[in-house]
């Protein structure tokens, strides 16, 4: 009698979910997209805005909006996130899991970061749960980008929904966790995606981005600047970039101050040799062989030397060797650097001939990237030293790991991907997107410039 309960239960909860269309029909008709109202967080109460400021509450955990029922809905049924941001991620884990209400309003300070690691010693659920954020807040993020004028587009652009500064902070304690609890570099995919898209480090170029938004809105307190201030506010992103350029083509107000915007967003995304020895020195990493690869031209043993220490580092990364705190610093540097790298190594390549007295070293390092980026795990990386070295051979090794590296990015973000193309028909260009940009687009040039 109770399966027959139980299995009633079931046809009628499947029969009343909504498909997940509907769901973002819906989402696309509410002002804040997939956000409710703008939250005040403190450590044992929530309330919005407005009424936080009227009650005269004491400061704030963080400022941020939490989903709305629509976007809840969406979550509950198909296992979609939606309106995805560090803080409020990072809060709802926790208390799901520490004190077993997703929306409760009382997190304390000791329901944190170390709290959260030792209920995953007994709850792999945990994990699985910050995993199926990360794969949903990439689609996310593709979603928006192909699809800027929809609401959850602007959900995101809309005042005081996050807070840049509780982005950085919370995201960090974020990725400090899953860092800590992954298993494989390989799981470590879709984090890397996520995290060289968002603002985690703070630098003075940081500030002055914030600072000049604001600036700006003052002086030109129009929709469109409104949009551009918030989108930097609330979650930088390289997108915004975008949405400068949109303005700029029909509009001159700010010119200036907009391309300095726009000069230093980009400089702060791109994470060149001095971005790269900032975050070193923050968790006092070596210099491991930049000073000798930051040159015009850098030798061959210097690459692979480089290459070296980053497969130290990260391993490193996923041991205890490196705190718990620190887990985000290595990963940022890591990924990083290694972008640093393949543009070195994407020179080396286009400037000499390739033949039996370089291929064994440039295969090697174009692993170890391959590696840096979660794309591959060890055991892979060391078929480097395995690869023939005539045209057939290493031809077939290329297919056969380009093949590998597709049902990798696939799985990273298992099935998602699926359910996203629902509503975004080209979603699974995420998959092309992560093979374009990485390393293996050298194997296509060497195989092009072997030549014995």
């Amino acid at each position: 009698m109770i399966k027959i309960i139980l299995s009633l239960l079931m046809v009628s909860s499947i029969a009343s979910a909504e498909n997940i269309g509907t769901h973002f029909k819906k989402l696309n008709k509410i002002t804040k997209g997939a956000f409710g109202p703008n939250m005040m967080q403190s450590w044992s109460r929530r309330r919005t805005y407005n009424n936080w400021a009227a009650a005269g509450s004491p400061g704030s955990y963080f400022q941020s909006a939490f989903r709305n029922k629509t976007a809840y809905q969406l979550l509950d049924e198909h296992g979609i996130y939606t309106g995805n941001l560090f803080t409020t991620n990072y809060y709802e884990i926790r208390a799901e899991f520490l004190i077993g209400d997703r929306d409760a309003a009382n997190l304390s300070k000791e329901q944190g970061l170390k709290a959260l690691v030792k209920a995953s010693n007994s709850n792999p659920q945990i994990y699985d749960r910050a995993t199926q954020m990360i794969q949903n807040w990439n689609l996310e993020k593709l979603y928006v980008l192909k699809n800027p004028s929809s609401r959850i587009a602007r959900g995101f652009q809309i005042r005081g929904v996050g807070g840049a500064e509780f982005e950085q902070k919370y995201g960090q304690e974020f990725v400090n966790y899953y860092v800590h609890e992954t298993t494989s570099n390989e799981g470590l995919l879709a984090l890397i995606r996520l995290t060289e898209a968002s603002a985690l480090f703070s630098s003075s170029n940081f500030d002055r981005i914030r600072n000049k938004a604001t600036a700006l809105y003052k002086n030109y307190p129009t929709r469109d600047i409104k949009r551009i201030r918030d989108s930097i506010h609330n979650q930088l992103t390289i997108d915004v970039i975008g949405r400068i350029d949109t303005y700029l083509k029909s509009n001159s107000n700010g010119k200036r101050s907009l391309l300095e915007i726009r000069g230093l967003i980009v400089s702060y995304f791109a994470k060149g040799v001095a971005d790269i020895s900032h975050i070193a020195k923050k968790a006092e990493i070596p210099d491991n062989g930049l000073s000798k690869i930051k040159v015009k031209r850098p030798k061959l043993s210097d690459l692979v030397v480089y290459a070296d220490n980053l497969m130290t580092e990260r391993k490193k990364m996923l041991t205890d060797e490196v705190s718990l705190n620190e887990k985000y610093i290595y990963l940022g540097y890591t990924s990083v650097a290694s972008t640093y790298l393949f543009e070195k190594t994407k020179s080396y390549v286009l400037a000499n001939a390739i033949n039996g007295t370089n291929i064994r070293e440039v295969t090697d390092i174009i692993m170890k990237l391959l590696y840096l980026k979660g794309l591959v795990d060890d055991d892979v990386v060391e078929l480097a030293l395995t690869v023939p070295t005539d045209f057939d051979g290493y031809e077939s090794f290329f297919d056969e790991l380009l093949s590998l590296l597709i049902v990798n990015v696939k799985s990273a973000y298992g099935v998602y991907i699926d359910k996203w193309q629902e509503v975004e028909p080209h979603i699974d260009g995420i998959v092309d997107d992560s093979l374009r940009s990485s390393a293996i687009s050298l194997f296509d040039q060497i195989l092009d410039k072997m030549d014995w």
